[in-house]
């Protein structure tokens, strides 16, 4: 039976890896297809790829299973060979930038176009060019985890061995990016903007631009909608005195480039390089959101206009594959997609695609969903330290932004991993902690930016601690621990 077959392969994993990453997060078959076909196929061309990818849904609640050993050799590869050959990783971000530009220029098109009036055809090859260019975009940012793995697992260790806390705070100084993330570059747009209207002045065009560069921010691999002039009115409502943000951020830019001129030459050849590495991956991953947000947007919009001219829903569409999207456009059929709603499995391995749904894929999930399965006596742990510093508060798990009921100012804020979706509730909180994610992830990236502690890759934190507990974070240690 291909249960049986599909549990072996599961087996086979967990005996093989020591280390195993189980990513959280709301999300539906068809948008992470993206990425994981990307990781097992179009990555192994370059042999970097993560050879097994599983994804176990729930409800829109994805699982994300993969081998962390992996991600860590891969990881020392690109700082040997970045030793070896400098400028190596720059060179395939260059090569990156081409199919970026190629992907926004089909995004251009799709908006330009009516995909109502377009015939069955020209829906069918405008989707199949699209995603051909949207795995494209995602390919080589992917190799950002593999670094900030290998960073988190090797290169921090080493550092706080070597220098201790001081070298730490250093290193990531010494390793966090000058330009700044999306989610920055965005909130600089709307301080201009609300000081231009608190000048009285006629704020339309700004916003209507603002509003085509940006609808997609609020998106993840679940939801996406189009956010227009009256969400970023309400936005910049909000804002108190712009001008002094507005200052503070160009003030925090500068003297995180002081700060690196100083630690500059403090650490050796390797420990620069990776540093070095470690700026170009978290830039990379960065933009890499922004695409996979934007993608995620035309993805949902191609299935509700698909489901318009075949028997499919929406909700059925979205348990579908690429590849099942491409058979349905050609008049396939595709069987039991409605079984797939509640719970979906996908394993996909090097020459190996299943996809599991009904009473298979409810085995399969709990198989999974449990993979890294947590004793209830734990009290604390520990985690990568992505930005310095303590605090004690309440604990909010969230896993999904969208069924948070109650964040306050000072609250700790627990999670899977975070997005750009949870950026509101980071912006209150008095740490952050992470189960997954690296050094360049968007915790460690937006916890830098806004100067309160972070610990990331607990792996467990998301089990051990319970909504509403009080939890001291130390990300001076990397320890975090129930308060009794």
């Amino acid at each position: 039976m291909r249960i049986d077959s599909a549990k072996t392969r599961i087996e086979k994993f967990t005996e093989e890896n020591k280390k195993i990453i189980a990513e959280r997060m709301p999300a539906v078959l068809q948008t992470i297809n993206f990425p994981a076909l990307t990781l097992a196929e179009n990555l192994r061309k370059r042999d970097i790829s993560w050879n097994r990818i599983y994804l176990a849904i729930k409800d829109k609640q994805l699982t994300l299973i993969f081998s962390e050993d992996r991600m860590i050799e891969l990881g020392e590869r690109f700082l040997k060979e970045e030793l070896k050959h400098p400028g190596s990783y720059a060179k395939l971000i260059k090569e990156w930038k081409e199919h970026e530009a190629r992907f926004q220029e089909i995004c251009q098109k799709i908006d330009s176009s009516n995909l109502k009036e377009l015939s069955i055809n020209y829906l069918k090859n405008l989707y199949l060019k699209f995603t051909k260019l949207y795995m494209k975009v995602w390919e080589i940012p992917l190799t950002a985890n593999n670094i900030s793995y290998y960073t988190d697992n090797e290169g921090v260790p080493d550092i706080i061995k070597k220098y201790g806390k001081k070298g730490l705070k250093d290193f990531i100084t010494l390793s966090t990016p000058v330009k700044m993330s999306f989610i920055k570059e965005e909130e600089e747009f709307l301080f201009k903007i609300a000081i231009k209207k608190n000048k009285g002045l006629d704020i339309r065009r700004e916003l209507e631009e603002h509003a085509e560069k940006y609808h997609w921010i609020k998106n993840n691999y679940r939801d996406a909608e189009k956010l227009g002039v009256d969400y970023f009115f309400g936005e910049i409502n909000k804002i108190k005195n712009p001008e002094k943000k507005l200052r503070e951020l160009h003030e925090e830019n500068k003297e995180l480039k002081d700060n690196q001129n100083r630690v500059a030459t403090k650490f050796t050849k390797e420990e620069t390089a990776l540093a070095n590495l470690i700026v170009q991956a978290t830039t990379l991953q960065d933009l890499r959101k922004k695409n996979n947000l934007m993608g995620d947007y035309y993805i949902l919009e191609f299935l509700k206009e698909i489901a318009k001219r075949t028997e499919y829903s929406f909700e059925e569409l979205c348990f579908t594959t690429i590849d099942e999207i491409n058979k349905i456009l050609s008049g396939k059929k595709i069987s039991e997609l409605k079984s797939r709603i509640k719970y979906c499995v996908e394993l996909i391995e090097l020459d190996y695609d299943e996809t599991f749904q009904g009473e298979e894929a409810v085995e399969l999930y709990n198989l999974l969903d449990n993979i890294d399965n947590v004793k209830s006596q734990i009290l604390e742990v520990k985690g990568v330290v992505a930005s310095l510093g303590k605090a004690k508060g309440v604990a909010r798990v969230v896993q999904d932004v969208s069924k948070a009921k109650e964040f306050n100012k000072g609250d700790i804020l627990v999670a899977s991993m975070t997005r750009p979706d949870y950026t509101t509730l980071m912006k209150k909180a008095g740490g952050i902690v992470t189960d997954e994610g690296g050094i360049t992830s968007h915790a460690a990236i937006v916890s830098r930016e806004l100067g309160i502690p972070c610990i990331i890759g607990t792996k467990i934190a998301t089990r051990v601690f319970k909504d509403g507990d009080m939890v001291e974070v130390d990300a001076n240690k990397g320890i975090v621990r129930k308060i009794e």
